[in-house]
């Protein structure tokens, strides 16, 4: 996993990482860290800032993290969740808590189903989905356009 990082300042140890830390997702597979981390650097100063990639291809997997300095820069940034970067509509979002446990409740987990065409319906959508549902209960994780293609 290749990092951009800044340099690092110690006194900003007030703000945990959940309230500065930003996912983005729905990358082109041409953004590096560097170029990810120029597209956010107008909203503030970034701690660090990494795209994701595949261990064995070192390949981009389409979406990375931004951690700011300070909350105000990262609630700039999420005012403005959608951005273009390297010719790719992209979406950021606070990142999920990772020190939390998952639930077991099945009731309060979510599917996140991103890029899909104008042309699929909701019908089309919901009969995929149900499918899959019934195919793999615990293996729904994040689908992408290409599922739909």
């Amino acid at each position: 996993m290749k990092k951009h990082k800044s340099s690092k300042d110690p006194s900003i140890a007030y703000a945990d990482h959940v309230h500065r830390k930003l996912f983005v997702h729905d990358l082109s597979l041409n953004t590096t860290s560097q170029s990810l981390c120029n597209a956010f650097k107008v909203y503030g100063e970034i701690e660090d800032g990494n795209v994701i990639v595949y261990e064995n291809t070192q390949k981009s997997r389409g979406f990375g993290y931004i951690l700011y300095k300070d909350v105000k820069s990262a609630q700039k940034a999420l005012s403005v969740p959608s951005k273009l970067i390297d010719g790719r509509q992209t979406l950021c979002m606070l990142a999920r808590d990772e020190g939390k446990s998952k639930t077991s409740d099945t009731s309060l987990r979510r599917l996140y189903i991103g890029n899909l065409s104008p042309e699929v319906t909701d019908g089309m959508l919901h009969d995929y989905v149900g499918s899959l549902v019934e195919a793999a209960k615990e293996a729904i994780a994040d689908l992408h356009r290409s599922t739909f293609k």
